[in-house]
């Protein structure tokens, strides 16, 4: 059995935030790839029970919390990261783009308090590259907002992480190789 957070409601399932286990070929096949939901880690059951708890504080305890909310995203985000992973080629350009979507639930996965917020990306077009990149968020409760800006590091596939690294470890073996015939035909000229 496989334990999952899910990232949106699933009939039959369960709603967002909640902790479930289902089958791996449930999970694997269909939940995960359709970004439904993410492997449950201990720090993630722990976020989305607190999640659970804080829609039902009272509104003065919201109001603490919206408080000292750029505080509290700025600590998680330290904490956790706010990492996407994206196939890229040789030149870092993405293959599928991260759109303001899939920020906002990556950003709420990270900080489940915003969950009880009107949250809305700022952001003017689609990431489109590898790095880090500094995004806008607007943070609403009522009749006040706050913005807050978090860093998204954009990262490649582990896969093509390590694809790199051997094509880098490849061209190094090369460099070598080329000096070495350079000194020995230095040598012959002497």
């Amino acid at each position: 059995m496989v334990t999952l957070v899910l990232k949106q409601d699933v009939k039959g399932l369960g709603k967002r935030g909640d902790v479930v286990t289902v089958k791996p070929g449930y999970a694997h096949n269909f939940l995960l790839p359709k970004k439904l939901a993410v492997l449950a880690k201990v720090s993630d059951i722990e976020l989305f029970e607190k999640r659970k708890e804080f829609k039902h504080k009272t509104v003065q305890e919201k109001d603490t919390v919206f408080a000292n909310i750029d505080e509290i995203v700025s600590e998680r985000i330290k904490k956790r990261g706010l990492m996407i992973r994206r196939n890229a080629n040789a030149k870092g350009v993405l293959y599928d783009k991260v759109d303001k979507k899939e920020l906002l639930e990556e950003l709420l996965v990270v900080v489940p308090e915003l969950d009880v917020f009107h949250v809305d990306v700022k952001l003017d077009e689609a990431i489109s590259k590898l790095g880090k990149h500094a995004v806008d968020v607007l943070i609403r409760m009522e009749d006040r907002e706050k913005l807050v800006t978090v860093i998204v590091d954009v990262v490649s596939t582990q896969k093509q992480a390590k694809m790199k690294y051997s094509e880098m470890k490849k061209k190094l073996h090369e460099e070598k190789d080329n000096k070495e015939a350079k000194s020995k035909a230095k040598s012959k000229k002497s």
